[in-house]
């Protein structure tokens, strides 16, 4: 697809299939994922497997990164917006999504002199500390997962953490 139908689709009227709108009463997850295009569509397979539980994403460069930063370094103001969706869309969990080959997180240790095993290892680290302080602010009404995902062949493995 070019950017000239692109465009012009930008510029047209859409008009959702029917039955694609229905009123949930809750959503029960809240996904923290890499906005990586080779990750996009097996993230959304795995969301798919919970569209009727319903599931709030916020995708960002490196995923999880945005909330590592903030709780570490004060940047940013992904807690705030996790805040919000649990508070009134009544979520009771968090799935957070690393992956191999990590744009972001190349960026951010490029001088680091790091192989791609140890910068994968700094994405995991991160997850189980986000984890935790998530843990620490929510209490018992949020239940977090993290999952490393990596590509095997044609498919993506998520590993649970």
């Amino acid at each position: 697809m070019d950017n000239e139908c692109i465009a012009q689709m930008l510029a047209e009227p859409f008009v959702s299939s029917p039955g694609s709108f229905r009123c949930h009463p809750i959503t029960a997850i809240i996904s923290f994922t890499c906005s990586d295009r080779d990750f996009r569509e097996p993230v959304a397979e795995f969301h798919a497997r919970f569209e009727e539980a319903g599931v709030d994403r916020i995708i960002e460069p490196g995923g999880p990164l945005v909330l590592h930063l903030e709780l570490t370094e004060g940047i940013g103001h992904a807690v705030e917006r996790a805040e919000f969706l649990i508070k009134h869309h009544g979520i009771t969990f968090a799935v957070l999504f690393g992956h191999h080959k990590c744009g972001a997180y190349a960026d951010k240790y490029k001088n680091s002199g790091w192989s791609q095993e140890r910068i994968d290892q700094q994405v995991k680290d991160d997850l189980l500390s986000i984890k935790e302080a998530l843990e620490k602010l929510f209490g018992d009404k949020l239940k977090v997962y993290l999952f490393f995902a990596k590509p095997e062949g044609s498919r993506v493995r998520f590993e649970p953490l």
